[in-house]
């Protein structure tokens, strides 16, 4: 995704709270350029990404945004303090065929809390194990890893289904 470096002033903020390598997951920072009436300087909008200064295919000059991760709640940090974008753990429960809905919390480096409503098909002994190795893949072999089986996972005040909550910044 190009970046209209016209209009705004893009920085991609690693977590020593230095400017990010090109490739590097980091918080993006943002400074609009044209609004003069509530200015944003150098404002942190929430959203983690990875940037790149590869040429484009289509001949433009702009930086681009290689990828974006989602919001900076919506990463588990590694026991070895490597943030983990969530839609990682989401690919565990999509590529695995898990059934039902989920809710990943990490409220500390060591402990990893899964709310789960279970569907047909869930499967406790083997989807528990799946999700674990997956888990501990990720975020270290030390992992605690609680199940927490509920009738239901609330919506976010926006409406909004969260899937991964970290509570602990990667930044």
């Amino acid at each position: 995704m190009h970046i209209f470096s016209d209009g705004v002033f893009v920085e991609f903020i690693n977590d020593r709270n230095k400017p990010a390598e090109s490739r590097e997951l980091a918080n993006i920072v943002i400074t609009d350029l044209f609004n003069y009436g509530m200015p944003f300087i150098r404002y942190k909008i929430g959203d983690v990404g990875i940037f790149t200064n590869e040429e484009c295919k289509c001949g433009s000059k702009l930086p681009k945004i290689k990828k974006l991760c989602g919001r900076d709640r919506d990463i588990l940090v590694a026991n070895n303090g490597n943030p983990k974008p969530g839609y990682l753990f989401v690919e565990v429960f999509n590529k695995n065929k898990i059934p039902g809905k989920f809710q990943v919390i990490q409220e500390n480096l060591s402990k990893v809390t899964i709310k789960i409503v279970k569907m047909l098909g869930y499967k406790d002994e083997e989807h528990e194990m799946l999700i674990r190795q997956n888990f501990c893949h990720l975020l270290g072999e030390t992992i605690t890893i609680d199940f927490k089986y509920v009738d239901q996972i609330p919506r976010e005040p926006s409406g909004k289904y969260k899937y991964v909550h970290g509570q602990i910044s990667p930044f």
